[in-house]
């Protein structure tokens, strides 16, 4: 058996995947917000609104709780502070979306 260290760099690891999931759901939960009318402002409702549907949509596929787990715990923890239009919060959340990935 391999140890963890003779594994190629480029190899996919549980982590990785919950990160690159992170960012998926970060740029769901801006598509989400893109429909909202762009003189709105951001509020925690709407976007909690928008990262639940978000959370839900990228990771009813992952069949791995250990993924699915960190990937959500990774995309809450990048969420920046409520604040500005709705539309300015989707940007925000694909430029972190970008940076994550």
């Amino acid at each position: 058996m391999p140890k963890p260290s003779d594994q190629a760099p480029d190899q996919h690891t549980p982590r990785t995947d919950a990160e690159t999931l992170a960012a998926q759901i970060l740029t769901h939960a801006a598509d989400r917000l893109d429909t909202i009318p762009p003189t709105a402002s951001m509020t925690d409702g709407r976007r909690a609104q928008a990262v639940l549907a978000a959370t839900t949509t990228v990771l009813n596929p992952v069949t791995s709780k250990w993924v699915r787990t960190h990937a959500r715990a990774a995309a809450l923890a990048a969420l920046p502070p409520v604040s500005g239009s709705t539309t300015e919060y989707a940007a925000a959340l694909r430029e972190i979306a970008g940076a994550a990935a």
